[in-house]
């Protein structure tokens, strides 16, 4: 029994240090466990070098790059598009869904494309360590704060935003926290939670200088349902993390292009202009997603009591989704027969 001994005492430390092994695969280095069926790179690093490349930082009075957003894989036709309106521009797409231009300002006032969901123009690039050191260089950068005033720091825009926003109407100021995995529509993208810290850090330092910043009182009808706030002076501030480190900021007085009050540009609704439409059923087409965007983005819908005319209504996308998310009355006009579904 003795000459085995040994050998048992072998096979226990193998299999006591299988064990011990397996279990450490389980925790992160900070001793969080791990969720079943994630890699050896949990925290989404080899994913946020698909930004490609990553900005330069700009300089004070120097070139801003606006960026545009788009429906993933129409990039080229945005990019096209804009080339025939600055042909002398250099226009990237650094990510599926993103098309940026180097200097913004190139572009015609009110340059708006057809491809483009949303614009976020004359951005200003910094980075910092730190979520508020992030902040604290976006709010330099982009609105003249801390040692910006300084001579030689000064940007002659970022003074002109601070001065319009310091005179902006009270709750006028709408904050979007960006990440770019948003533009393929993941439901959880890389740095989202980052990137929504450094724009609550952002807010909490605006409420102190801006009434835009703060919150409006709202007004209530009678019977209980808060009104919408009309058509008026909005403005919006876009935050997009580009990598841990280093972010994108742009801030813009949006134009009322109406008809509904939520109807502006930049779009205010929907971060990156994309807006939620999609049906879970099964539906004829997928025509409907434009008419649901578009009636999301101009903030108008038909009433129950509304007749509506679908003109050359075959296969029946749009019938469909108005009957089921506005319950009213349409007329589907077609030579063909409508899908059943």
């Amino acid at each position: 029994m003795g000459a085995y001994l040994p050998l048992l005492a072998y096979a226990y430390l193998l299999a006591t240090s299988t064990g011990r092994d397996k279990g450490r695969k389980r925790y992160k280095p900070d001793g969080r466990k791990k969720k079943r069926g994630a890699t050896a790179v949990s925290d989404g690093s080899a994913r946020q070098q698909e930004v490609d490349p990553l900005p330069p930082l700009t300089q004070p009075n120097g070139p801003r790059p606006t960026y545009f957003t788009c429906r993933h894989s129409y990039e080229g036709a945005l990019i096209d598009e804009i080339l025939r309106c600055a042909p002398d521009e250099s226009v990237t797409s650094p990510y599926p869904g993103l098309v940026r231009v180097d200097d913004g300002a190139s572009l015609p006032g009110g340059f708006d494309p057809v491809y483009a969901l949303q614009v976020i123009p004359e951005c200003i690039v910094v980075s910092g360590e730190s979520i508020k050191s992030i902040a604290l260089e976006v709010d330099r950068a982009l609105l003249a704060g801390g040692d910006a005033m300084l001579p030689g720091n000064c940007d002659k825009r970022s003074l002109e935003q601070r001065q319009s926003l310091i005179t902006a109407p009270k709750g006028s100021l709408t904050i979007h926290p960006l990440v770019p995995g948003m533009c393929k529509a993941q439901p959880s993208p890389v740095m989202h939670s980052r990137a929504t810290k450094v724009c609550d850090e952002l807010l909490q330092m605006h409420k102190k200088v801006y009434p835009a910043a703060r919150r409006s009182k709202t007004k209530q009808m009678q019977d209980g349902p808060v009104l919408e706030m009309p058509a008026g002076e909005r403005w919006l501030l876009q935050v997009m993390l580009q990598s841990p480190t280093l972010a994108i900021a742009s801030l813009s007085k949006c134009d009322h292009v109406g008809p509904g009050f939520r109807a502006y540009r930049p779009c205010l609704e929907h971060p990156l202009g994309l807006a939620k439409v999609d049906i879970g059923e099964k539906m004829p087409s997928s025509a409907y997603r434009k008419l649901l965007e578009a009636l999301e983005c101009m903030g108008i819908a038909p009433l129950p009591s509304t007749t509506v005319v679908d003109l050359g209504a075959c296969p029946g996308g749009w019938t469909g989704a108005i009957r089921r998310f506005f319950d009213c009355r349409v007329i589907a006009i077609d030579r063909s027969a409508l899908d059943p579904v």
